[in-house]
Protein backbone atom coordinates (compact mmCIF):
# COMPACT_ATOMS: atom_id res chain seq x y z
CA UNK A 1 0.00 0.00 0.00
CA UNK A 2 1.48 3.40 -0.76
CA UNK A 3 0.17 6.91 0.35
CA UNK A 4 -0.35 8.66 -3.27
CA UNK A 5 0.08 13.00 -3.28
CA UNK A 6 -0.56 14.73 -6.21
CA UNK A 7 1.57 17.85 -5.84
CA UNK A 8 4.58 15.16 -3.80
CA UNK A 9 6.87 17.94 -4.89
CA UNK A 10 5.44 21.00 -3.88
CA UNK A 11 6.23 22.17 -0.08
CA UNK A 12 3.56 24.20 1.56
CA UNK A 13 3.78 27.16 3.30
CA UNK A 14 2.89 29.66 5.55
CA UNK A 15 1.25 31.58 3.40
CA UNK A 16 -0.36 28.73 2.32
CA UNK A 17 -1.73 28.40 6.07
CA UNK A 18 -5.31 29.33 6.31
CA UNK A 19 -6.76 32.71 9.24
CA UNK A 20 -9.18 29.52 10.27
CA UNK A 21 -6.83 27.24 10.83
CA UNK A 22 -8.14 24.47 14.39
CA UNK A 23 -5.89 25.68 16.80
CA UNK A 24 -4.95 23.47 19.76
CA UNK A 25 -2.42 24.37 23.07
CA UNK A 26 0.80 22.60 23.12
CA UNK A 27 0.11 19.24 24.90
CA UNK A 28 -3.41 19.32 25.15
CA UNK A 29 -6.11 16.82 24.26
CA UNK A 30 -9.02 18.83 23.92
CA UNK A 31 -11.25 20.34 21.97
CA UNK A 32 -11.31 17.24 19.82
CA UNK A 33 -10.53 17.43 15.89
CA UNK A 34 -14.47 17.10 14.12
CA UNK A 35 -14.65 18.24 9.95
CA UNK A 36 -18.17 17.37 8.21
CA UNK A 37 -17.86 15.74 4.75
CA UNK A 38 -19.76 17.61 1.90
CA UNK A 39 -20.33 16.16 -1.39
CA UNK A 40 -18.75 18.07 -3.91
CA UNK A 41 -21.37 17.83 -6.37
CA UNK A 42 -24.66 18.36 -4.26
CA UNK A 43 -22.30 20.45 -1.41
CA UNK A 44 -24.92 18.43 0.85
CA UNK A 45 -23.64 16.84 3.95
CA UNK A 46 -24.20 13.25 3.91
CA UNK A 47 -23.56 10.23 5.80
CA UNK A 48 -20.17 7.48 6.74
CA UNK A 49 -21.79 5.08 8.82
CA UNK A 50 -19.80 1.29 9.28
CA UNK A 51 -16.39 2.58 7.63
CA UNK A 52 -13.33 2.62 8.60
CA UNK A 53 -11.31 5.99 9.47
CA UNK A 54 -7.47 6.70 9.80
CA UNK A 55 -5.85 9.84 10.67
CA UNK A 56 -2.76 11.45 9.43
CA UNK A 57 -1.50 14.41 10.25
CA UNK A 58 2.37 15.53 9.03
CA UNK A 59 4.34 18.74 8.31
CA UNK A 60 7.08 19.53 5.54
CA UNK A 61 10.31 20.85 4.91
CA UNK A 62 13.15 19.86 2.41
CA UNK A 63 16.59 18.11 2.73
CA UNK A 64 19.55 19.96 3.49
CA UNK A 65 22.11 17.01 2.48
CA UNK A 66 22.08 14.03 0.18
CA UNK A 67 20.62 10.44 1.31
CA UNK A 68 22.85 7.73 -0.41
CA UNK A 69 20.94 4.56 -1.12
CA UNK A 70 23.88 3.13 0.82
CA UNK A 71 22.79 4.30 3.64
CA UNK A 72 21.44 1.25 5.30
CA UNK A 73 19.72 0.83 7.56
CA UNK A 74 20.53 4.72 9.40
CA UNK A 75 20.50 7.36 7.68
CA UNK A 76 21.72 10.57 8.62
CA UNK A 77 20.23 14.21 7.12
CA UNK A 78 20.00 17.69 8.04
CA UNK A 79 17.29 20.13 6.49
CA UNK A 80 17.28 22.72 4.70
CA UNK A 81 18.49 25.71 6.78
CA UNK A 82 17.18 23.75 9.36
CA UNK A 83 13.46 24.75 8.54
CA UNK A 84 11.10 23.29 10.82
CA UNK A 85 14.06 21.68 12.69
CA UNK A 86 11.83 22.35 15.83
CA UNK A 87 8.89 20.66 15.02
CA UNK A 88 10.71 16.84 14.59
CA UNK A 89 10.35 14.43 17.01
CA UNK A 90 11.66 11.14 17.74
CA UNK A 91 9.34 8.79 16.07
CA UNK A 92 8.10 10.41 13.64
CA UNK A 93 7.44 8.40 10.35
CA UNK A 94 9.33 10.18 7.32
CA UNK A 95 7.49 9.72 3.76
CA UNK A 96 10.32 10.74 0.71
CA UNK A 97 8.53 10.03 -3.16
CA UNK A 98 10.24 10.24 -6.57
CA UNK A 99 7.25 11.93 -8.50
CA UNK A 100 9.21 10.76 -12.14
CA UNK A 101 10.35 7.10 -10.76
CA UNK A 102 7.12 6.17 -8.83
CA UNK A 103 9.30 5.44 -5.58
CA UNK A 104 8.23 6.19 -2.00
CA UNK A 105 10.58 5.35 1.18
CA UNK A 106 9.82 5.48 4.82
CA UNK A 107 12.07 5.84 7.53
CA UNK A 108 11.44 6.64 11.38
CA UNK A 109 13.41 9.66 13.07
CA UNK A 110 15.75 7.71 16.39
CA UNK A 111 17.23 10.89 17.02
CA UNK A 112 18.08 14.75 16.64
CA UNK A 113 21.02 16.94 16.90
CA UNK A 114 19.76 20.28 17.79
CA UNK A 115 23.48 21.42 17.72
CA UNK A 116 24.40 20.39 14.66
CA UNK A 117 21.00 19.99 13.13
CA UNK A 118 21.32 16.51 12.59
CA UNK A 119 18.53 13.71 11.92
CA UNK A 120 19.29 10.43 12.23
CA UNK A 121 16.86 7.50 11.35
CA UNK A 122 15.76 3.98 10.74
CA UNK A 123 15.11 2.98 6.99
CA UNK A 124 12.73 -0.02 6.11
CA UNK A 125 9.45 -1.30 5.68
CA UNK A 126 6.34 0.35 7.33
CA UNK A 127 3.41 -2.70 8.50
CA UNK A 128 1.34 -2.09 4.89
CA UNK A 129 3.22 -0.16 3.41
CA UNK A 130 6.29 -1.04 0.83
CA UNK A 131 9.31 0.80 1.23
CA UNK A 132 12.28 1.42 -1.51
CA UNK A 133 15.17 2.89 -0.72
CA UNK A 134 16.59 5.39 -3.37
CA UNK A 135 19.00 8.46 -3.37
CA UNK A 136 17.22 11.64 -2.05
CA UNK A 137 18.79 14.91 -2.75
CA UNK A 138 19.35 18.32 -1.46
CA UNK A 139 16.16 20.27 -1.61
CA UNK A 140 14.13 17.47 -2.30
CA UNK A 141 10.63 17.39 -0.13
CA UNK A 142 10.46 15.89 2.91
CA UNK A 143 7.88 14.99 5.20
CA UNK A 144 7.26 14.23 8.96
CA UNK A 145 3.93 12.54 9.82
CA UNK A 146 3.78 13.21 13.87
CA UNK A 147 -0.06 11.07 13.23
CA UNK A 148 0.29 7.99 11.06
CA UNK A 149 -2.54 5.80 10.89
CA UNK A 150 -3.92 6.39 14.14
CA UNK A 151 -7.90 5.53 14.94
CA UNK A 152 -10.30 8.05 14.02
CA UNK A 153 -14.10 7.50 14.05
CA UNK A 154 -17.44 8.59 12.69
CA UNK A 155 -19.71 10.85 14.62
CA UNK A 156 -23.29 10.50 13.29
CA UNK A 157 -25.82 12.73 13.75
CA UNK A 158 -29.18 11.91 13.60
CA UNK A 159 -32.87 13.68 12.59
CA UNK A 160 -36.25 12.58 13.10
CA UNK A 161 -37.56 10.47 10.65
CA UNK A 162 -41.24 11.54 9.23
CA UNK A 163 -41.80 8.41 7.78
CA UNK A 164 -40.50 5.82 10.31
CA UNK A 165 -40.44 5.83 14.44
CA UNK A 166 -36.50 5.50 14.72
CA UNK A 167 -34.20 8.50 14.09
CA UNK A 168 -31.50 8.14 11.19
CA UNK A 169 -28.86 9.58 10.45
CA UNK A 170 -28.71 12.31 8.77
CA UNK A 171 -24.76 13.43 8.38
CA UNK A 172 -21.62 12.19 9.92
CA UNK A 173 -18.35 13.83 11.52
CA UNK A 174 -14.98 12.43 10.95
CA UNK A 175 -13.84 13.06 14.65
CA UNK A 176 -10.15 12.62 15.82
CA UNK A 177 -9.31 12.23 19.40
CA UNK A 178 -5.95 13.74 20.35
CA UNK A 179 -3.45 11.83 22.26
CA UNK A 180 -0.76 13.88 24.39
CA UNK A 181 1.55 13.07 22.15
CA UNK A 182 -0.13 14.56 19.10
CA UNK A 183 1.01 18.24 20.32
CA UNK A 184 3.76 18.13 22.25
CA UNK A 185 5.57 20.35 19.60
CA UNK A 186 4.22 23.54 18.03
CA UNK A 187 4.20 24.02 14.91
CA UNK A 188 1.83 23.97 11.77
CA UNK A 189 0.30 20.76 10.66
CA UNK A 190 -1.80 18.99 7.75
CA UNK A 191 -4.73 17.03 8.85
CA UNK A 192 -5.80 14.00 7.14
CA UNK A 193 -8.82 11.29 7.15
CA UNK A 194 -8.33 7.71 4.97
CA UNK A 195 -11.90 6.22 5.15
CA UNK A 196 -11.99 3.05 3.94
CA UNK A 197 -14.83 0.76 2.93
CA UNK A 198 -14.17 -2.85 1.66
CA UNK A 199 -11.08 -2.47 -0.83
CA UNK A 200 -12.11 1.25 -1.52
CA UNK A 201 -10.07 3.94 0.47
CA UNK A 202 -10.77 7.74 -0.07
CA UNK A 203 -8.81 10.83 1.27
CA UNK A 204 -10.54 13.90 2.93
CA UNK A 205 -10.03 16.59 2.43
CA UNK A 206 -10.10 16.36 -1.49
CA UNK A 207 -7.47 19.34 -2.29
CA UNK A 208 -4.93 16.48 -1.50
CA UNK A 209 -3.40 19.41 1.22
CA UNK A 210 -4.73 18.49 4.92
CA UNK A 211 -6.75 20.62 7.22
CA UNK A 212 -4.78 23.10 8.60
CA UNK A 213 -3.74 22.54 12.33
CA UNK A 214 -1.83 25.26 14.69
CA UNK A 215 -0.61 23.50 18.02
CA UNK A 216 -0.06 26.82 20.08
Amino acid sequence: MSLTYKYCDSLITKQELKSDCFKIKQKDTCPVFKVQIIDPKTQQAFSLLNLEVKTFMYFESRLGSDIDSSMDPVAEFTLLGNKYLCQVKVGDIILIEDCNQSLTEYMEVTSIDSSTGIITANRGDLEGYTSIQFDHFKKDLIRFYRIFEKNGYVDSIYEDSPDTEEDEADHSLLVYQWDSSDTTHRGDYYLEFKITDGDISRTFPLNNVGYCIQII
